[in-house]
């Protein structure tokens, strides 16, 4: 469902930054890059919100059926997923804001704006890898579990014997 959804979206945007692109080239001959920017800055906030519109919708789903279908009321692996899609989408948009606002509000901004801003999409490349391993203790097991030595060591001898 979540998949289709961001289909869906896709579409939506690449169909409307096109038309924008086209447009904009052949009416106002301004550069496609610079019409993509100020549709992102606007685009990005609303698509961001959407997913977490979704994402609440889901855990909500989620949390009804668990509810109904046992006695258990534990509910601590949905909570963790609304958790982590709240704390992406708020640095989404920080990263969102801070790429597209902060250099318009800054009229001179310098090296720091710009270091900072490669920081902030270098974690943001990172950031779902990151939030999973925060909340999911399985996975965190198997990444971190490969370093830990074996407790019972096994040793393979070759055989010189011929089986026939």
């Amino acid at each position: 469902m979540i998949d289709i959804y961001a289909l869906i979206i896709g579409i939506i945007y690449t169909s409307t930054a096109t038309v924008l692109i086209i447009l904009n080239s052949m009416l106002l001959k301004t550069p496609g890059a610079a019409v993509m920017a100020v549709f992102e800055m606007y685009f990005d906030p609303i698509c961001l919100a959407s997913i977490l519109l979704v994402y609440t919708m889901v855990v909500g789903f989620l949390v009804k059926a668990k509810k109904s279908s046992s006695n258990s009321t534990n509910l601590r692996k949905e909570v963790q997923m609304l958790f982590a899609a709240i704390f992406s989408f708020f640095y989404e948009l920080f990263f969102i804001f801070w790429t597209f606002w902060v250099p318009k509000m800054i009229p001179h901004h310098g090296l720091l704006v710009k270091v900072s801003d490669n920081m902030f999409w270098l974690l943001d490349c990172g950031l779902f890898a990151t939030v999973m391993l925060i909340f999911n203790k399985g996975l965190r097991e198997k990444v971190f579990g490969c370093n830990k030595k074996n407790k019972n060591p096994t040793v393979t001898v070759p055989s010189t014997l011929n089986h026939r």
